[in-house]
């Protein structure tokens, strides 16, 4: 059973799904920045505003947008992520072990595969100690399940974007160069990132803008104030618009739709 709570969950046993070219440009717009708005999509593609706003919530009724979550430079903010690949027995129960995976802050990502292994799960730590007292408790807890085990460092990562829902080179570089210069998208903001490795201190709105979007980065600015505050002020509203340009700025916020699977492509 699925859940009805969006975290950043696809699920592989759906149905295949026909998109034709128009959803696959705005698939693709919208897999580079999310937070792009309707208006500023039909401009791009020459169609009405309205034919946006349709196509997309059909593509999230038919379950190809899962939802959108917001890329977050974990290291900038002082985290080391440590990616763990699992071995599972067969008698092991991996619902269970996903129930306990979502409970624990330290988890960013929990994936199963097939193969040489059956999960990964990535794990972010301020100290290596916590992850040690972490990961020794998760063993504890389903020694009887894991056969064997690897764990990797993240040095460096990079999101590529979806270029396989558009075959030409041509057609993606017109599309890469959709850039808001007004509203909330921070599309020019993305183009000058910091690219500093030192990390960063961040206050409490800035925290409360993470937790907000973490899991929606589509959420307007509006609805990001008043999820934070018992009232909603005009000076509020422009306070926490600077603090997120100031974060999509130095913390390289990239904000993107979930990664689109059991697609049948429709030329």
């Amino acid at each position: 059973m699925e859940e009805t709570i969006f975290r950043g969950q696809i699920y592989g046993n759906t149905m295949k799904e026909k998109v034709d070219l128009l959803d696959r440009k705005i698939l693709y717009i919208l897999s580079n920045n999310a937070r792009f708005a309707h208006v500023s999509i039909a401009n791009k593609l020459k169609i009405k505003r309205e034919v946006v706003a349709y196509r997309i919530k059909k593509l999230i009724e038919r379950k190809i947008i899962n939802g959108f979550f917001t890329y977050i430079n974990q290291r900038r903010l002082g985290f080391t992520v440590i990616t763990v690949y699992l071995k599972l027995k067969n008698i092991c129960s991996e619902k269970k072990m996903i129930e306990y995976l979502i409970e624990s802050k330290y988890i960013t990502h929990a994936q199963s595969c097939s193969g040489r292994y059956d999960m990964t799960m990535e794990i972010s730590v301020k100290e290596i100690d916590q992850f040690d007292l972490f990961f020794n408790d998760f063993l504890r807890n389903f020694n009887d399940c894991v056969e064997n085990h690897d764990r990797f460092f993240y040095l460096d990562s990079s999101y590529l974007g979806r270029g396989l829902l558009l075959d030409g080179i041509d057609e993606r570089k017109q599309l890469d160069a959709l850039i808001e210069l007004k509203g909330s998208s921070f599309s020019k903001d993305f183009i000058k990132k910091n690219k500093s490795n030192s990390f960063l201190e961040i206050n409490k709105i800035d925290q409360k803008i993470l937790n907000s979007i973490k899991f929606d980065s589509s959420k307007n600015i509006i609805d990001i104030a008043s999820t934070n505050a018992k009232f909603v002020r005009f000076l509020e509203i422009i306070n926490y618009y600077f603090h997120l340009c100031h974060l999509s700025n130095v913390l390289n916020l990239t904000f993107y739709n979930i990664p689109i699977n059991n697609i049948l492509i429709l030329f």
